[in-house]
């Protein structure tokens, strides 16, 4: 849980789970860390149906969210053009393949994580008391803000949803869904008061909430709500997922970028040979706009893109690609390494924005919610919020934009993001809402190092179990819930 670069102490005593899935739902004692865990006879429904669980119920729905938003962040490193991993040995998670199905190990805990705070909102509102649960107010609160961040990730993530055996829903109904949980929770937490969540993960619960929901809001299009709830977000404020050294709770992103050098992390796509954008029709740039991590710089003006999409790189930028500017600083958001990836004999380049196992993920971070309202507000209350930020990161402020010139501000505005979110998992949602303009592979054209073909882009499709096992769905229904610019590609090889 190092947060030694945010100046966080590291904190002791958590109390993590293990849930064991059978034919029934068993969860084994609460312990320090999970890899202190004995397997005593498992509780199996007990934690479910008797209040004594109730802290341990709410352990294992943050446990197993925090499991699948760690793969999670690691994928999508991978789906924001960002890297290729050579060495396809066992153990190794690729993020780069742009395969249609979602990964499991991604899907399955948030899945797990959302069933649990459904069961746990409903035996509180139902059937214990406070006298049974003396916390019961904080964990009504807790217990919706998982259920509506676990819906919101499957709203973002795939192009169709489907919960609990039901029917398939678009995401914006799945949207629907997570705000009405995270309205309630914002609710119950007026009722509790506000209070810090377990495990150092937020010292605000109400301010949680509010960013979650903005990002909902902000995805369904209702700019209004969206810009009053980024603003509940104190500047400063970061809600975490937080990582522990070891097998079981590791930062994946850390482990295999800077630790072991499985990562090759790209610069400037000026090799990918492909089709023509599928939602303009029209042929790819070359090189591709808004891509590459390697050597970022900001121009004294502020200037961090180009107004035809190229970044702006520092002199020194490890090739010859466009984009190199003699007045250019580091870009100190985006750090990298040189050296070796591994299955490679190139000098190449690995992220160096985590490089522990414990360095924690933000997950709400008030500078999303800045970008947010930035996109909202647009012309010089945009200029003026990204200002904000680079002011924090001791960056070169915005005075090249001109406020009137609305493509000029919202390239500044994806740029930013793609900078201040890096391998925070959070760029990926402004590239599909922008699937015209922000590159997917789409099933065509090869990586970089080894020529494998990219399987599909854009939106995931839930794993076939959900579709075979659902009483309402059959394999022929994957897909036919997908928007056409954001529909995976070649299906059949998911």
């Amino acid at each position: 849980m190092n947060r030694e670069r945010m100046h966080f102490q590291k904190r002791a005593g958590k109390a993590w789970v293990v849930v064991a899935l059978g034919l029934s739902l068993g969860i084994l004692n609460g312990c320090d860390s999970l890899l202190e865990v004995d397997l005593p006879a498992s509780l199996t429904d007990q934690a479910l149906n008797d209040p004594a669980g109730a802290t341990t119920l709410v352990n294992s729905i943050i446990g197993q969210f925090e499991t699948g938003w760690n793969r999670g962040v690691w994928d999508i490193h991978g789906r924001s053009a960002a890297c290729e991993v050579i060495l396809q040995s066992p153990g190794v998670e690729d993020p780069c393949e742009y395969v249609p199905t979602i990964d499991t190990d991604f899907y399955n805990p948030i899945s797990i994580s959302r069933s649990f705070a459904y069961q746990l909102h409903a035996k509180l509102t139902d059937e214990w008391g406070v006298i049974d649960v003396p916390l019961r107010s904080q964990y009504l609160a807790i217990s919706s803000i998982y259920a509506g961040a676990t819906v919101a990730v499957m709203a973002e993530f795939l192009c169709e949803v489907a919960i609990d055996g039901g029917t398939l829903m678009t995401p914006d109904a799945a949207n629907e869904i997570a705000e009405t949980w995270l309205t309630t929770a914002i609710a119950e937490v007026g009722t509790a008061g506000d209070f810090a969540l377990p495990h150092g993960i937020a010292t605000s619960a109400e301010e949680l909430a509010y960013g979650l929901r903005a990002r909902v809001r902000w995805a369904r299009g209702n700019t209004t709500g969206a810009l009053a709830d980024a603003k509940q977000v104190s500047d400063g404020f970061v809600g975490w997922v937080t990582r522990e050294p070891g097998l079981a709770r590791r930062n994946l992103s850390a482990h295999h970028s800077y630790i072991i050098g499985y990562e090759k992390l790209f610069g400037i796509i000026d090799w990918w040979v492909g089709g023509n954008n599928p939602v303009t029709g029209q042929a790819w740039p070359n090189p591709l706009p808004f891509t590459g991590y390697i050597a970022l710089g900001i121009l004294p003006d502020g200037r961090a893109i180009r107004d035809d999409g190229l970044t702006i790189r520092m002199a020194d930028a490890p090739d010859t690609q466009p984009g190199r500017e003699a007045t250019a600083v580091a870009d100190t958001r985006v750090p990298f390494i040189e050296g070796i990836t591994q299955g490679s004999s190139e000098p190449s380049h690995q992220s160096a924005k985590w490089t522990a196992e414990d360095d924690d993920l933000p997950w709400v971070n008030w500078k999303e919610m800045q970008l947010i309202a930035a996109e909202i507000e647009g012309g010089q209350g945009a200029i003026d919020r990204v200002n904000v930020l680079r002011a924090a990161d001791g960056l070169p402020l915005v005075t090249y934009a001109d406020a009137g010139n609305a493509t000029q501000i919202k390239y500044m505005i994806i740029e930013e993001r793609r900078r201040e979110l890096f391998m925070e998992g959070r760029y990926y949602a402004t590239e599909i809402k922008n699937p015209g303009l922000l590159w997917f592979p789409r099933a065509t054209g090869n990586d970089l190092e080894t020529a494998e073909g990219y399987g599909g882009g854009v939106k995931h499709l839930m794993p076939q179990d959900e579709y075979l096992l659902n009483p309402n769905l059959g394999l022929g229904d994957r897909a036919t819930g997908c928007d056409a610019n954001l529909r995976p590609s070649n299906i059949d090889a998911g």
